[in-house]
């Protein structure tokens, strides 16, 4: 981090930092402000702050954010127009669900390009602190590695393996000594472990093979090294199945999936319990195409109790196709400046993250969780300092 660091930046690090760890540290050690006011008054701080930047001015311009802000706007006005039947306050329910991901994802942007070492290694401490505030959880909680709930539910381990991510880009920049890199893994793993997340482990294999490939260099040690990786990891996931409750659940995805499957179309059984929302997300779509039904509202529109757990059934249910074609629009402009960098090594492992929360989007919502617009925002950063075949830098 700069030691001159500009007054605005420090604004920023410390919304990044509380952006990321505030649920757990209320949750443990603060045990005040559940609805989260102190976090909406420090967004608005921020982002007054900020509207005098003119290189902040300069990136909310920019295609993927300009996207994002047209989906938010959208997203807004049509519960407006659809209705809002939630319990949840109608402003905190647009701060949360809507606004504060944006920012996170503009500011994390904007110190990305201001001093990406700098907000790297920020992250890292901010993912870090996270994980020893999930680690009092279990200790709390728990004795032993089985599935633990408490306030955090499946959102803790979705947020450490961002550590793993963080890492990865640290390492890559030549910022992190690749020894401990395990020791970061086996903590992670365990969070996973404890809590029995099946896509949580699964989007840290992704983030660890995309790393890898990063990695590579065509040589006899290489493909040594490579079979060996293979076999440990191949025998460490197997250990998984037969030793644990995550892998018991990942044994079990296909059975879950065809009980909840009635569809009559057998491909939908390998998302387990998440088949149903699949199914009926697609019925609700049918009847409202073009708006949907407005973001959140499918818990009370079936009387069910539940969001739905799939990014992409929310996108189509509660979005339409105008929500959607945001969304897909918003992707297809990451997917496609990455794929434009592969010239660099260092774009696999950007590519790890994004392709980590593409398939989280499987089996749950990630639009509200700022920890999916940290690594957004992360890889914005990325795409708009470098050039695409000589990677420079494009924003000072």
């Amino acid at each position: 981090m700069h030691v001159n660091m500009s007054y605005s930046s420090k604004i920023n690090y410390l919304f990044i930092l509380l952006s990321i760890v505030w649920l757990p540290l209320q949750s443990t050690i603060l045990m005040i402000d559940g609805q989260g006011r102190s976090i909406l008054f420090l967004a608005l701080v921020t982002l007054s702050t900020n509207l005098y930047s003119k290189t902040f001015l300069k990136l909310i311009k920019r295609k993927p954010i300009i996207i994002w802000i047209v989906w938010c706007v959208f997203g807004i006005v049509n519960l407006f127009i659809v209705g809002y039947n939630i319990k949840t306050p109608f402003i905190l329910h647009i701060f949360f669900n809507f606004l504060l991901p944006l920012l996170v994802m503009a500011i994390v942007s904007l110190e990305y390009i201001r001093n990406k070492i700098g907000l790297l290694k920020l992250l890292r401490f901010s993912f870090a602190i996270y994980l020893v505030l999930v680690l009092i959880v279990i200790y709390t909680s728990s004795s032993g590695i089985e599935r633990v709930g408490g306030a955090l539910g499946n959102q803790a381990p979705l947020n450490v393996i961002f550590l793993a991510f963080v890492v990865f880009v640290l390492e890559s920049h030549k910022r992190f000594n690749y020894k401990y890199i395990p020791f970061i893994l086996t903590a992670v793993l365990f969070v996973v472990l404890s809590y029995a997340t099946r896509k949580a482990l699964i989007a840290l294999i992704i983030m660890g093979i995309f790393y890898y490939i990063s990695k590579l260099r065509f040589s006899v040690w290489k493909i040594l090294q490579a079979i060996v990786i293979s076999v440990f990891s191949y025998l460490l996931f197997i250990f998984i199945l037969d030793k644990t409750v995550i892998g018991e659940r990942l044994l079990n995805t296909q059975e879950e999936g065809i009980k909840n499957n009635d569809s009559g179309i057998e491909m939908l059984s390998f998302l387990g319990d998440r088949a149903f929302f699949y199914i009926e997300g697609y019925k609700i779509f049918k009847e409202n195409p073009i708006t949907g039904i407005g973001f959140g509202n499918f818990s009370s529109h079936l009387s069910f109790g539940q969001r739905i757990h799939s990014e992409y059934i929310v996108q189509l249910c509660e979005g339409g196709l105008i929500g959607s074609t945001l969304f897909i629009m918003f992707n297809y402009w990451l997917l496609k400046n990455l794929i434009l960098r592969m010239n660099d090594k260092n774009a696999f492992v950007f590519l790890g993250g994004l392709m980590s929360i593409l398939f989280i989007n499987f089996s749950a919502w990630t639009y509200s969780f700022n920890q999916y617009f940290v690594c957004y925002g992360v890889v914005i950063g990325y795409c708009l300092t470098t050039n695409p075949r000589r990677n420079k830098k494009l924003i000072k």
